[in-house]
């Protein structure tokens, strides 16, 4: 039937026809996209104690462990079921630090850690939280230790302590219940006014004395108000009577033959 060139040549065809469908296979298998289960917006994905998240790179994490340096993993802020608040720090060692204090500032520094990540070193803005911190953010001092330094509103102690979670450790902040958040404006008030409180009487046995305000001089009186008036015209006369001799003039004037 066929020739054994022809056979060859349709044997090379379907080889290569096989060929193409399977790269084409492959690269479509590639391309599909894997998509995560879906999250609810309520779904906290962050680290906080007990919830079991990992933290972002992992793997810079196992290899600090293999040193000596130890890393901070994530900052954290959460309110308290008991009215409380809570600053945590995860690391991923246990922790040496010291808490100081002074005017509308704590500073809890840590020996020999280190970030490794940027968003670690962002400041957490807790003003609107009822808590007396403002803010708390991650600074460094000298080469191998960290300060957390919170912001304080309010001169409150804080209780820290460190607890072991896992395979990290968690450095707590602990403040008691308060009420440090500004109040919202209510709904639906009407706006007022601010006035300037009217000045007191000084006390009797006061020094001072008091004068009395001066009477307001009267305004002057109103100038009287000026009628102009409108000239009448004065009635024209009649026609003038002429005299005789004005007419004997005027006949003397009339052309001959009238």
């Amino acid at each position: 039937m066929f020739s054994s060139r022809t056979r060859s040549l349709l044997l090379l065809t379907l080889s290569a026809l096989v060929c193409v469908v399977g790269v084409t296979t492959l690269s479509a298998q590639d391309s599909r996209a894997t998509v995560n289960p879906t999250r609810s917006i309520t779904d906290y994905a962050g680290v906080a104690p007990g919830n079991g998240n990992a933290p972002p790179r992992t793997g810079v994490i196992q290899r600090a462990r293999s040193g000596s340096a130890q890393v901070i993993t994530w900052p954290g802020f959460q309110m308290r079921p008991d009215g409380g608040s809570r600053f945590f720090l995860q690391v991923s060692a246990s922790p040496e630090a010291s808490a100081s204090a002074s005017e509308g500032r704590v500073e809890i520094l840590l020996k020999n850690v280190r970030t490794h990540a940027r968003n670690t070193r962002r400041p957490l803005v807790t003003e609107f939280f009822n808590t007396p911190v403002k803010s708390a953010k991650l600074h460094r001092r000298g080469r191998r230790d960290l300060a957390f330094v919170l912001q304080m509103r309010d001169n409150v102690t804080p209780n820290v302590t460190v607890q072991a979670d896992g395979e990290f450790f968690f450095l707590f902040i602990d403040f008691p219940r308060g009420s440090w958040a500004p109040s919202p404006p209510t709904s639906g008030s009407a706006a007022t006014t601010t006035r300037a409180p009217a000045p007191s009487a000084a006390p009797a046995n006061s020094s001072a004395s008091v004068r009395p305000a001066a009477a307001a001089a009267p305004a002057p009186a109103p100038a009287p108000r000026q009628i102009v008036r409108e000239p009448t015209p004065t009635p024209t006369s009649g026609p003038r009577q002429m005299s005789r001799e004005e007419m004997n003039a005027l006949d003397n004037e009339r052309p001959p033959g009238m």
